[in-house]
């Protein structure tokens, strides 16, 4: 076998990547098991997944679901973030090559990976290995990565490694590179929930939208931050939480969310509980991503709140730049590593979700932090846009780059209501009702 680019991980970032390099007509390995039929998580996409998505697997759309917005029931307040697209930006933006408008997705994680794995095998470039790595021949001196030991026996000679392999870090770990943990350890428990009629949609309050509901001790038995993704027929439910503050049973923990969302006026409807997933989950960034011939991709690097979706997003750009970064210099690493440290910094400015009193806290302050959300994931958004391959500001000016950026921001609606917890899904439906005859109906 000739000496090429390794990717370890076959979840949506690895086959991402290797889709990428096949792409661009370059051989490569693929070293990871096939994915199961088990739920994921990686739900729900942010601007830049989402665009990512659509541009690096345009024919597997059915998996993928519209989504307009996204709600947080936080005591007896209703932050609701509405898309609005304004038909004017359509005209122009498309002209300087910026994307005039932004479809955000939610994906069935299921069908999608195995379709995409499917897709990623089949290409001639890539060379698939149904195997686990268990070692490397690394040398700290010069910081390159020469070859990979297989967990079924054997060796491979490598170029260049992509480390897709999330959480379990194995490049990071297994080279001693630190980590900078981000917060408190949190434990997460989710499961799907199926309709027994597959051609049931989502409850309406739902549909369309990412829910998350913060959770008090004090009259929902637990504190955490619980989200339902809806996707389909299906509805993706769960929970994070302090281990240390509970050691109540996964089952009865969905049971919390469940009673949560319901007192909220907002059913389920009848959808059956899957299996039950229960694990432990860290906030994390490595500091540096890349090294003299090796990246990590997304979580394999870094991973923050679930509330910003960025994982997926973050791996999706490391596949977009795969081609690049094999080059001799180091530019695409580059970009991808400011990208990370900027990813990284927005974690701390989610916090306030789970550690402040909902019951003490301002519609004032509920309003001005859900701003400096939104001007956040837009300042990520414009170094995802600049990292095209002519940088837009070169021909149009980085104030043209700015203004397009305060135009992303006013895209976002966001208001924050005051409201008794049994009043907030009917709140949440006017809402809707108000974003569905409000100016995103005239994008055409």
């Amino acid at each position: 076998m000739p000496i090429c680019p390794v990717i370890f991980g076959t979840g949506l970032i690895g086959v991402a990547i290797s889709r990428s390099l096949s792409g661009a007509g370059i051989e490569h390995v693929l070293i990871g098991e096939a994915p199961n039929q088990s739920p994921r998580l990686g739900e729900w996409l942010i601007a830049e997944g989402s665009l990512e998505i659509l541009r690096q697997f345009p024919e597997l759309t059915a998996s993928l679901y519209p989504k307009r917005g996204q709600a947080l029931f936080y005591g007896d307040h209703l932050v609701s973030v509405e898309q609005m697209e304004y038909p004017l930006a359509r005209s122009w933006y498309s002209l300087t090559g910026y994307p005039p408008s932004v479809q955000l997705q939610h994906v069935d994680r299921i069908a999608f990976d195995a379709a995409a794995f499917k897709s990623a095998i089949a290409d001639r470039h890539c060379t698939y290995m149904d195997d686990r790595v268990s070692g490397l021949g690394y040398d700290p001196r010069c910081d390159v990565i020469s070859s990979v030991q297989l967990a079924r026996g054997g060796e491979v000679a490598v170029s260049y490694v992509f480390d897709a392999t999330n959480h379990v870090r194995f490049v990071a770990e297994n080279i001693g590179l630190a980590k900078q943990q981000l917060g408190r350890p949190q434990r997460v428990a989710f499961a799907h929930y199926d309709a027994s009629d597959p051609s049931a949609p989502a409850p309406y309050v739902l549909s369309e939208r990412t829910a998350l509901v913060r959770l008090q001790a004090e009259s929902d038995f637990v504190d955490g931050l619980a989200w339902c993704i809806p996707a389909g027929n299906t509805l993706s439910v769960g929970i994070s939480v302090d281990p240390r503050t509970t050691a109540a049973n996964a089952e009865l923990l969905l049971q919390w969310v469940e009673a949560s969302f319901s007192k909220r006026g907002i059913q389920f409807g009848n959808r059956q509980r899957g299996k039950v997933f229960d694990f432990a989950y860290e906030h994390y960034n490595c500091g540096r991503c890349f090294g003299a011939n090796w990246l990590l991709a997304g979580p394999a690097c870094c991973q923050i709140w679930f509330p910003a979706a960025a994982g997926i997003a973050v791996g999706l750009i490391a596949a977009r730049l795969a081609p690049d970064v094999l080059q001799p210099w180091k530019q695409a690493s580059a970009c991808y590593q400011s990208y990370i440290t900027a990813t990284a910094t927005a974690h701390a400015s989610l916090d306030w979700m789970t550690t402040d009193n909902p019951d003490t806290t301002s519609t004032e302050t509920l309003q001005s932090r859900t701003e400096r959300m939104i001007a956040g994931n837009v300042a990520r958004f414009e170094q995802y846009v600049a990292l095209s391959s002519i940088p837009r500001s070169l021909a149009f000016g980085e104030s043209f780059l700015r203004f397009y950026g305060t135009d992303r921001e006013i895209a976002a609606v966001a208001t924050v209501q005051s409201a008794p917890p049994r009043a907030q899904g009917s709140l949440l439906r006017d809402v809707q009702a108000q974003s569905v005859t409000g100016p995103g109906t005239s994008n055409g």
